[in-house]
């Protein structure tokens, strides 16, 4: 959190949390700056109503919100400091949700740094809401005072797309039961993503039965995307068509299909299976 307190105060408001946590620049090292923590822990009069004001005229961020001592917290972060900024407030954040039924992260005040560790951990975490504070401007500065909103930051894309990528690192070592775990669980929003999800998803439940000598069944996946796969691994759907075939080198191939099996086991550690199938 930084710059003006008003947008973070309505984001508290509109949300009606039952905690909350402060995520607050330390002190910079250098020059002994106090970090924005000051706005949420220091007593008396602190905040400037407006930042064109000579003294300030307003308690801190808490008490304007009507936040009692034991529902709010402070988390504090170096805010220049992206990767320990990240995996900061993503352990704070897989700790509350799953000590609550709903998170929601607001981006608005802050530091770049911090801004961007906050929307990255929470594109990363699923089970966590994005949201920010918009309105009107009138300057490079800041939005219009008295005219801000609380509105939900849309990030099923990203996130499908950082959960797909993570999903297909497995094929990478043939773990593609793995795979198909991970996928089975997501459930994009935008209709390019459900059509990529299907794809994806028949073309994993095709090597899992592959994997497992079930060449009908991985046909029959195949043959879901056949029109759309591309060229580069049509290959794959050839090879199991021969194979399911029936002639007279379906049996050269399935000896071959043995062996690359093999090899496949050997490379994940599976060295009794590789073995059996040798």
């Amino acid at each position: 959190m930084g710059g003006s307190h008003k947008p973070i105060i309505s984001a508290i408001e509109e949300v009606e949390a039952e905690f909350v946590v402060f995520v607050c620049s330390m002190d910079d090292e250098v020059s002994g700056f106090r970090g924005s923590y000051s706005q949420i822990e220091d007593e008396g009069k602190i905040i400037k109503s407006d930042r064109a004001d000579a003294k300030p005229t307003l308690k801190n961020i808490p008490t304007q919100a009507g936040l009692k001592e034991n529902e709010f917290s402070v988390l504090l972060i170096n805010a220049d400091e992206i990767e320990q900024s990240y995996s900061a407030i993503s352990n704070l954040l897989e700790t509350l949700a799953s000590e609550y039924r709903k998170v929601v992260c607001d981006y608005t005040g802050g530091t770049k740094t911090m801004s961007a560790s906050l929307v990255m951990a929470a594109v990363d975490n699923h089970k966590v809401q994005l949201q920010f504070v918009a309105g009107p401007r009138t300057n490079l500065e800041k939005i219009k005072t008295g005219h801000h909103f609380v509105q939900t930051a849309k990030v099923g894309r990203p996130r499908f797309q950082n959960e797909l990528r993570v999903a297909l690192e497995f094929w990478i070592s043939y773990n593609y039961a793995s795979s198909l775990s991970r996928l089975q669980k997501l459930k994009p929003l935008d209709t390019k993503d459900r059509i990529t999800h299907q794809k994806v998803l028949a073309a994993c439940n095709a090597f899992v039965a592959w994997d497992v000598f079930d060449h009908v069944k991985a046909l029959n996946q195949f043959e879901l995307i056949e029109n759309t796969i591309d060229e580069r691994y049509s290959v794959h759907v050839t090879q199991v068509k021969k194979i399911c075939k029936g002639s007279v080198i379906s049996d050269p191939l399935k000896i071959l299909d043995l062996w690359l099996n093999a090899l496949r086991c050997a490379e994940r550690h599976r060295f009794e299976d590789a073995t059996a199938r040798a």
